[in-house]
């Protein structure tokens, strides 16, 4: 319902579906707090992002995972809080990702900061080969179900780039 709410340009009701969730005593999950942060980007809300950012730990024993460090990037660039957005990669637990560089790189296009986005452009230059390869690889070998539960191999015999 909370993506229903974000989807369809009613994040706020979205935001609101959670406080009744949580009176009623219902526990929110990792997809849950997912999906908050995609309700909170929509409405600039930085303040209750991490609100909720923090309650996972602190009051549900939840451990954010990549998808949640991404969310709370996507509402600090969207937002404009970009060297807020910058110091949060940093303070990361684990080596930021493709699309974690990717995404202050295009918020700082956005918001006309050509120095930030120049700077994650830096640090994105070493994951693009890597992401490459992920892709590359992801093709590579294509399962498809045949009658009968046989399965047929297609392989990608193409050239690496």
């Amino acid at each position: 319902m909370i993506n229903g709410y974000t989807d369809n340009g009613e994040p706020d009701a979205g935001l609101l579906l959670y406080d009744q969730m949580k009176d009623l005593g219902l526990t929110p999950n990792n997809e849950t707090f997912r999906l908050l942060f995609s309700a909170c980007a929509s409405v600039n809300s930085i303040q209750e992002c991490f609100k909720h950012f923090k309650s996972m730990k602190n009051d549900y024993n939840l451990d954010p995972e990549i998808d949640h460090y991404f969310g709370v990037i996507n509402v600090l660039g969207k937002s404009g809080h970009l060297n807020e957005a910058f110091e949060f990669i940093e303070n990361i637990p684990f080596e930021p990702t493709f699309e974690i560089w990717e995404s202050l790189m295009n918020s700082a296009r956005i918001h006309g900061d050509i120095e930030l986005k120049d700077r994650a452009m830096e640090f994105l230059q070493p994951s693009i080969a890597l992401h490459k390869l992920h892709l590359l690889n992801q093709s590579a070998s294509n399962m498809l179900e045949g009658k009968k539960n046989k399965i047929y191999e297609y392989r990608n015999r193409g050239r690496w780039p």
